[in-house]
């Protein structure tokens, strides 16, 4: 008989130290949970902050080109057309705040004076660049 009161003296125990570890193992998954929480609720910020400066550029930028008559905006890339190859980038900036001002391929091609397909890609090389929304 005093075998058995040992013996479920050990096993209570034995219960009572599992379920303090399991205690244990919960609160520290609810502390890492939480970190991870307020990292990502951190970098949610951040990108809100990023994407409000995006659009404050490209709201002015849009208000820039849009008051840009289409002959304005001809002579602006018959100079980017003249530039040197190593500054070919700044054409291609250049046609990234027009596509973030809303400009699509159609109007590109029209004041590029390029074919439909090639104001296409600039536009996707533009948002590939991460340069338009």
């Amino acid at each position: 008989m005093e075998s058995l009161t040992t013996l479920m003296i050990f096993l209570f125990c034995l219960a009572g130290i599992a379920c303090a570890v399991v205690l244990a193992g919960a609160i520290w998954c609810r502390r890492v949970i939480l970190s991870i929480n307020r990292r990502i609720n951190e970098l949610n910020g951040r990108i809100r902050e990023m994407e409000d400066r995006a659009g404050t550029v490209c709201e002015s930028t849009d208000t820039q080109v849009r008051s840009l008559t289409s002959d304005q905006l001809s002579a602006r890339f018959e100079r980017a057309d003249k530039m040197p190859a190593s500054d070919v980038s700044a054409k291609y900036r250049h046609v990234a705040r027009l596509a973030c001002s809303g400009l699509g391929a159609a109007e590109l091609s029209e004041i590029l004076d390029v074919s439909l397909m090639e104001a296409d890609q600039m536009l996707l090389l533009a948002r590939l660049t991460g340069k338009t929304a």
